[in-house]
């Protein structure tokens, strides 16, 4: 999985497509997101709260590095069909939203 990712991106470069910056938080406390951030690399145990579902493809990565995380919904959304998913220490997550009130798992491993 590590090789194949720069070989994306690389050609993405070539074939003239933009690659987006990733806008990351490195925390080591809470943490309530919103539209200014796209990655949280976790530095502690803590909480992620993902924001409203509502913009369908919107994606969030988390990464648990300093214990472990729990990333929940915002009130009334489900991850998966539950409140919260859970990340133990080294493990990693990116989450879609559905355009209706939920977030998918598109992506999760351990580092």
């Amino acid at each position: 999985m590590k090789t194949i990712a720069p070989l994306v991106v690389a050609s993405l470069a070539l074939a003239g497509c933009a690659t987006p910056a990733a806008r990351p938080l490195f925390a080591s406390a809470d943490v309530l997101l919103s539209g200014n951030r796209d990655v949280v690399v976790a530095r502690a145990a803590l909480a992620v709260t993902l924001p409203a579902a509502a913009k369908s493809g919107r994606l969030f990565t988390v990464r648990a590095a300093g214990g472990d995380v729990k990333v929940l919904a915002a009130a009334g959304e489900r991850i998966e069909g539950k409140d919260a998913f859970e990340l133990e220490d080294g493990e990693m997550a990116t989450f879609m939203a559905d355009g209706s009130g939920g977030w998918v798992i598109i992506s999760s491993s351990d580092l």
